[in-house]
């Protein structure tokens, strides 16, 4: 494959696929970026601790950007500082009530006048109600952080479940849509394209390894796995991969039959003349009289090739056991 190609692929973004003129197995891809979006944000919910916002890691697992959390962190940096300077004002409002204490006590020493020493134990006496409040003051600033500080902890707990049957079900969905009785369609090369970043980011976040094979990864799809990797995480992986090793399998059969020459490029296939109307009203009838030209559609199965073996991953090691699919 050219630079060229390498070079869209590696940057090509969601937005810019006209997903509702892409044809799958039983209609359209209008709903593809939305699911890409759930399964992006099942990974993004566990590597939330690695400081990043929502949108900067759904942004960076989609279009493989790398954004920097210094804004978060500022943020955090603000509400922390404002929490001390109030614990340091109570402090220092402590010792200048300490410091008059002491002024009361010398008076009380030096044989001053009972008016001085009734005025001494007067502001010993106001130094020991403020010395109370700051305290208090203290006590509850203390509590608030530790509060907000407990909500984020429970924050954080919450986003790391996840609903298994909601990933199932987009996964499959998605599945089904581009590839049928190992026919694939117009959605399906830049579906792959994106579920290839899905599954690297899902990988790296599992805490995977390019060895492990497919009876450990399938292992992690009812839970976490011995060293505690996510689950979400896992999941998507497993059932990708598994995917992509099927995925592979149909692209070599595919080779082996009499075929045209691919397009040059893989935008080509996005060209105004493959895309179908912005209307969908006569698309039963639009199936029955045009379908794809052979050059577009050997280049479904060549370019869904490139994406996956762009990913330098070995698929072989998640094809499913006996009586499996994927």
């Amino acid at each position: 494959m050219n630079e060229q190609n390498l070079k869209y692929i590696a940057n090509l973004k969601v937005q810019d696929v006209p997903w509702s003129r892409l044809t799958t197995a039983y209609g359209r891809a209008s709903e593809f970026a939305e699911i890409f979006e759930k399964l992006a944000r099942a990974i993004e919910a566990c590597d939330a601790a690695r400081g990043l916002s929502d949108e900067q890691n759904l942004d960076r697992v989609l279009n493989s950007t790398t954004e920097s959390s210094a804004g978060q962190n500022s943020t955090d940096a603000a509400r922390c500082g404002a929490a001390q300077n109030s614990v340091n004002l109570a402090q220092t409002s402590e010792s200048k009530f300490q410091k008059a204490d002491n002024e009361a006590a010398k008076f009380k020493a030096g044989g001053e006048t009972e008016l001085k020493t009734d005025a001494a134990k007067c502001g010993k006496a106001e130094f020991k109600s403020a010395n109370s409040a700051a305290i208090k003051f203290k006590a509850s600033q203390a509590s608030k952080f530790k509060t907000s500080a407990a909500n984020k902890s429970s924050d954080a707990s919450e986003r790391e479940k996840f609903d298994t049957k909601a990933l199932q079900d987009a996964l499959s969905k998605i599945f089904n849509e581009i590839e049928h009785q190992s026919t694939l369609w117009h959605a399906t090369p830049f579906a792959l394209l994106f579920l290839a970043r899905i599954f690297m980011q899902a990988r790296a976040v599992a805490g995977k390894n390019a060895n492990k094979n497919n009876q450990n990864a399938v292992a992690e799809i009812n839970g976490k796995n011995e060293n505690g990797e996510n689950e979400a995480a896992g999941f998507i992986a497993a059932r990708l991969g598994g995917f992509f090793a099927f995925m592979l399998e149909i692209c070599d059969d595919t080779d082996k039959i009499s075929h045209a020459a691919p397009l040059a490029s893989f935008s080509d296939m996005l060209a105004e003349k493959y895309l179908w109307p912005q209307s969908d009203e006569d698309d039963e009838v639009r199936w029955e009289e045009h379908f794809y030209d052979d050059e577009l559609f050997y280049s479904l199965y060549f370019y869904s090739r490139a994406v996956l073996d762009a990913t330098g991953v070995d698929f072989a090691q998640f094809k499913p056991g006996p009586g499996r699919r994927f």
